[in-house]
């Protein structure tokens, strides 16, 4: 699992603040943020098996992106994206309403990202639930941070708030930055839609989205057997 989250920080290309409404000339290559090393750092912690070391690692980080938002909210309206199509689609929304607004560094929003999953790591689900609510109010189409908070709030038994989650991750899977990762977050959230349909016994609706996620990952495992069960729990009745 650590190796999971590490190669998806590490994927995510950082990104220097953006701003609307006016877009700008093609820019210079964007400095790093400092928020990496410290990112970097705390992945190595992780990978030693050491979360809250990690974590503790990150305060500074977490600190400087809440000191980030309060400056950003004080302009206008602030997000945080991990891809250019990300960016652009809050700055457009933005320009549409004539609305000031910043988009934060892909490193701000992969502070709070690990944070959350770190203190899942630590057995703090409503910690984590709760620095991944605020990471989806600046990311609100990330479909990895939406599939994240859906999985969180399907272990601590919130089905209603995991469904809304995981059609909203669903929904924003064309923000993914890539045909194939499109493809990954919609089946992972069509995955959750199936498993939380299971628990309440609507089969045929749960059918449809394993059958559905199968279309973007057909060597899913998962998948198959869900269905795989989904038809026992007919023939038993």
């Amino acid at each position: 699992m650590a190796g999971m989250i590490a190669a998806g920080l590490m994927l995510a290309a950082p990104m220097a603040n953006a701003q609307s409404p006016a877009p700008a000339p093609a820019p210079s290559p964007a400095a790093v943020d400092p928020l990496e090393t410290t990112l970097t750092d705390a992945i190595g912690l992780l990978r030693q098996r050491r979360p809250a070391d990690a974590y503790a690692a990150l305060e500074p980080s977490r600190k400087e992106v809440a000191a980030r938002i309060t400056a950003a909210r004080a302009k206008g309206g602030v997000y945080c994206a991990t891809s250019s199509t990300e960016s652009l689609f809050y700055l457009m929304g933005a320009a549409a309403t004539k609305t000031p607004a910043i988009v934060m560094t892909a490193a701000a929003c992969q502070t709070l990202y690990l944070s959350a999953f770190l203190q899942t790591e630590m057995g703090h689900g409503n910690e984590a639930q709760a620095l991944l609510q605020q990471l989806v109010e600046l990311a609100p189409r990330n479909p990895q941070y939406l599939g994240e908070l859906a999985y969180t709030q399907q272990r601590l038994g919130q089905m209603d708030a995991a469904m809304a989650s995981y059609e909203r991750a669903r929904d924003a899977a064309p923000m993914a930055g890539s045909p194939e990762g499109e493809k990954r977050a919609r089946a992972r959230a069509l995955r959750g839609i199936g498993y939380i349909l299971v628990e309440r016994g609507k089969l045929d609706e749960a059918e449809a989205a394993y059958r559905a996620a199968l279309k973007d990952d057909p060597d899913s495992q998962v998948a198959r057997e869900e269905l795989t069960y989904i038809a026992q729990q007919r023939q038993r009745k």
